[in-house]
C-alpha cells in the first residue's frame, strides 16, 4: 500500500512502507495531527487517488523507511513527545514515556516490544487480548505478521497495526532496509560494529499469532 503524508504531501512507495497504525479511540484525530503532523498520511490507489484516513473516518500513522526513527534502530510509541516517533497521552497515565517500540527482529519480521511499566493488550485477528508488559532492560516482544488483524490496547487507547505485505517487491523492500540499518549504524557511531538485525535487547517473552 502507498501513502501520501499530509504535511509534506510526500508519496511514501510500498517498498517503503513497513506499517500503518490506526487509532480508534482514545485519542481526537486533531491532537493526534497537532502531535504527530510529519507523519499522518492517507491511503494511495490507483492513480494517486486517495482513500479516506480509515474506516473510522481517523487519521493514519505511516511509519517507513524514508523517515527514519528520531532515536536509535526504533519507532517509538509513547507519552514523551521529546523522544518518541507516535506522541499520545499523558507521561505516567496509562502510556509510558517511551511505551511501545516497532522495528524488526534477526529474521527481518516486523516486531513490538513493550518496554513500559504499564503492560500493553494485544490481540491477533479478534482473538482473545492478552496484556503482557517487560521488565527493566527486558521488553517483551510480540511478531507481527503481515495480513493480520492486530489490535492493541494500552490504557484509554485502541488502535490497529497493519503491517505490509512485501512479497510482490521483495528486492526493493530488502535493499531499502540494508540501507536502514546502514543509516542506523551511521547515526549512532557507538552500534558500529554491532549488527542492528541480529542483536536485540533481551526479552521477557515472545508472542506470534501461533503461541502465547
Amino acid at each position: 500500500m502507498a501513502y501520501r503524508l499530509s504535511s509534506s504531501g510526500a508519496v511514501i512507495e510500498p517498498a517503503s512502507a513497513i506499517l500503518s497504525i490506526h487509532f480508534v479511540l482514545g485519542i481526537t484525530t486533531s491532537d493526534l495531527v497537532s502531535r504527530n503532523a510529519d507523519r499522518i498520511g492517507y491511503h494511495l490507489v490507483g492513480n494517486d487517488r486517495i482513500l479516506p484516513p480509515d474506516c473510522y473516518g481517523n487519521a493514519i500513522i505511516a511509519l517507513c523507511f524514508s523517515y527514519p526513527p528520531r532515536l536509535g534502530e526504533h519507532f517509538v510509541l509513547g507519552s514523551d513527545d521529546a523522544t518518541t516517533d507516535i506522541s499520545i497521552g499523558i507521561p505516567g497515565d496509562h502510556v509510558s514515556a517511551q511505551h511501545l517500540r516497532f522495528g524488526f527482529d534477526e529474521q527481518d519480521r516486523v516486531i513490538m516490544l513493550d518496554c513500559s511499566t504499564l503492560g500493553t493488550r494485544v490481540s491477533y485477528n479478534d482473538q482473545p487480548f492478552h496484556l503482557r508488559r517487560g521488565r527493566p532492560g527486558c521488553p517483551f516482544r510480540w511478531v507481527l505478521p503481515a495480513g493480520y488483524y492486530i489490535r492493541v490496547q494500552t490504557g484509554p487507547f485502541l488502535f490497529t497495526v497493519f503491517v505490509e505485505d512485501h512479497s510482490f517487491h521483495a528486492e526493493h523492500f530488502r535493499a531499502n532496509l540494508e540501507r536502514f540499518y546502514y543509516d542506523r549504524r551511521s547515526r549512532l557511531p557507538e552500534l558500529s560494529n554491532i549488527n542492528l538485525a541480529a542483536n536485540l535487547p533481551a526479552t521477557a517473552g515472545n508472542l506470534t499469532p501461533a503461541a502465547d
